[in-house]
């Protein structure tokens, strides 16, 4: 615990971090649609995701929402109890990710300071909320990874179990984590049914048995404990209630033909997915929430986009004035542009440069991000990435400057 607290670790990482927490407390207001009917619900900077739902019921991240109807319940200290929570678990992931990425990848410490002042990584530094947990288990996924034995069979069954269960409580807290835990799962049944290390087929096939067994009986009460997020992400793979779906763009490009061909109508939707993951690839890596639950509309010369949410259809006049229009582009396009390429760049910077050294460290980790890609691609599903992204483009920038220097 004492190396968090470490001179160059409080420099580099806490004080920039509390500074640019500091101005969000006091600024987090301007970044919000002034005509936003739904404004007072996100001013607050502490506010919770889907706060109503972990407080009413169990049936969403069953784990969080225990522990924050717990927390709740202190009404005096819960709040600050929140606040301490927050900084905790999102400070000490960052700074875990850096110590393990520098390890073995040569870190310098403006890749730290980029996690400090990151405003996606500082602001839900302020919310004891889910998305917290799905950095937390990127971090875990990276402690758990150096940590294995190769050499000493029993040790390694071990370390895949014990990685196996913390993503399993992991899951537990943010369904998000489902794919690091799958592959958790898939290297523990691969190494205890290796046959280099059993010795007999009788032996083989009991272990066999076991580890379906095993595996149905988790992955009955995993379903069981999510089973909410798991029915609804298959319903909103093609339609459903967010703006931004594949079925939209299908409606879109076959309103360009009249034609009623079988084979015309698949490449159609194939076409459309196709579109869809490369966008949902975009939005996901830089899309503000209000992007597709706020109205707003943007005139393009003769075409007008609009976006109409339930409810808002007689504030159309106010959202197509041009002061609106303005504000919309300064505080979500603009935003979206920009984190959208940086953090794609940053990615794709990470795998270049950590690829050749540890591939499963370089690429599994980024498997965090397809469910939303599949399901709701908005920014705050990237946070678990945004370290990795943060230090793809400090490996960029320091290759650059070396060349520079050379010249």
């Amino acid at each position: 615990m004492l190396s968090f607290l470490k001179r160059d670790i409080i420099l580099w990482f806490w004080l920039p971090r509390l500074a640019v927490c500091a101005l969000l407390f006091s600024n987090f207001d301007s970044a919000h649609l002034t005509l936003d009917p739904f404004r007072e619900r996100y001013v607050d900077v502490t506010s919770i995701p889907d706060k109503l739902k972990y407080l009413n019921g169990f049936n969403f991240n069953p784990l969080f929402s225990i522990t924050l109807q717990l927390i709740h319940g202190l009404p005096l200290l819960g709040p600050l109890f929140k606040l301490l929570l927050a900084q905790l678990i999102s400070g000490l992931s960052c700074i875990t990710l850096f110590f393990v990425c520098n390890r073995y990848f040569k870190l310098n410490y403006f890749s730290l300071v980029l996690l400090a002042i990151h405003p996606m990584l500082a602001t839900y530094s302020l919310k004891f909320c889910t998305e917290n947990f799905s950095l937390l288990a990127v971090a875990v996924f990276f402690v758990t990874r150096q940590k294995l034995n190769p050499y000493n069979y029993a040790k390694s069954l071990l370390s895949r179990l014990r990685n196996l269960f913390l993503q399993l409580i992991l899951v537990c807290f943010r369904a998000q984590n489902l794919p690091l835990f799958g592959i958790e799962l898939y290297e523990f049944i691969r190494l205890y049914i290796n046959k280099n290390n059993i010795p007999s087929r009788r032996n083989y096939l009991i272990r066999i048995f076991i580890i379906l067994l095993t595996a149905s009986l988790i992955i009955s009460g995993l379903y069981t404990l999510i089973h909410d997020y798991l029915v609804i992400i298959p319903r909103y793979m093609w339609g459903g209630p967010y703006s931004f779906r594949p079925k939209n763009l299908y409606e879109g490009f076959s309103s360009l033909s009249s034609s009623d061909s079988l084979l015309i109508n698949l490449l159609t939707i194939i076409v459309s997915y196709s579109a869809y993951l490369l966008l949902s690839l975009f939005f996901v890596a830089g899309a503000r929430e209000r992007l597709f639950s706020a109205s707003w509309q943007v005139n393009i010369g003769d075409i007008s986009i609009t976006n109409l949410t339930p409810g808002t259809a007689s504030m159309l006049e106010d959202f197509s004035q041009s002061s609106y229009q303005s504000e919309f582009i300064l505080k979500v396009l603009l935003p979206l542009l920009f984190f959208a390429i940086l953090h794609i760049l940053g990615l794709f910077f990470w795998v270049k440069s950590t690829y050749s050294i540890r591939p499963d460290l370089s690429l599994l980790p980024i498997s965090i991000i397809i469910i939303p890609i599949l399901f709701n691609p908005l920014l705050r599903y990237f946070l678990p990435l945004i370290p990795l992204a943060c230090f793809g483009i400090s490996k960029a920038l320091e290759s650059f400057i070396s060349r520079y220097k050379s010249i």
